[in-house]
């Protein structure tokens, strides 16, 4: 909604125009048009050009950053101060959308009027450019813990996946458990088989838990060490006709068992 005109002591409260006189002044005043913006409506928006620089007199304004569908506020703006004057001076489209936080007033100077007075101007036009670098500096920012975010929120959809699907893990469980019951069962059907004795069985499980006891207390054998003592076990299975030997002796020698304890 358009209204009256600026006036000089309005635009003299903006820091754009400190080391302006009344005369330069008064030809700001002569070109821009007063806008008032209700809270929520947009005074400009991300990606696209900007109609000229916006004098904010009066409210507050937001500076949102826009990812489809979602919205991250990036900055707040309070008058009295300006707006989009660096979009104007490069030519290209301003990279936030602006939009009232409360009802706002704000003075249009559109672009072709801007980029005559501020070339005309020196100092306003190098009070825009000193915040170039800082307004990059802090888009930077922006982007880079926007992609802290996104990793860490990668990394946390991992963790919440795991912790969140108790059924694969019982299935695992019971995979792992199944395979442990068929080799109890294979290991008892082949002592009944057999024929071991109760006494024979009695030694055996003595073995097992001596064998146990042992690789508790026994540190990591080196890799030169543990071929040895892989190479040292097969031949000994070999000589007692050991079906595969192979498979056995990585974790007997891991384990610390030696060819004297077979």
């Amino acid at each position: 909604m358009s209204e009256a005109a600026v006036t000089l002591a309005e635009l003299r409260a903006v820091d754009l125009f400190d080391d302006l006189d009344d005369e330069q002044l008064a030809e700001w005043v002569a070109v821009a048009r007063v806008r008032r913006f209700e809270a929520g409506e947009r005074l400009a928006e991300q990606g696209e050009p900007v109609p000229g620089l916006q004098l904010l007199l009066e409210g507050h304004a937001q500076a949102l950053r826009v990812e489809g569908e979602r919205t991250e506020p990036v900055g707040r703006q309070e008058a009295p101060t300006w707006l989009g004057a660096i979009a104007v001076l490069t030519g290209g489209p301003i990279g936030v959308r602006m939009q009232a936080d409360t009802a706002c007033r704000v003075a249009l100077v559109e672009s072709d009027d801007f980029m005559r007075l501020a070339f005309a101007q020196p100092a306003v036009h190098r009070r825009v450019m000193q915040q170039v670098a800082p307004v990059m500096s802090r888009i930077t920012g922006i982007e880079q813990n926007r992609e802290r975010l996104a990793s860490l929120g990668t990394m946390a959809a991992g963790l919440a996946h795991e912790l969140n699907n108790p059924a694969a893990a019982a299935r695992r469980a019971a995979a792992q458990m199944e395979e442990a019951l068929d080799v109890i069962g294979s290991t008892v059907g082949r002592f009944v088989d057999s024929g071991v004795a109760l006494e024979e069985a009695q030694q055996l499980v003595a073995l097992q838990r001596e064998a146990l006891a042992d690789a508790q207390q026994r540190t990591a054998l080196d890799t030169l060490d543990a071929a040895d003592a892989e190479d040292e076990l097969l031949a000994q299975l070999e000589e007692l006709g050991v079906p595969e030997p192979w498979r056995l002796v990585e974790p007997l020698a891991a384990a610390g068992v030696s060819r004297s304890w077979v």
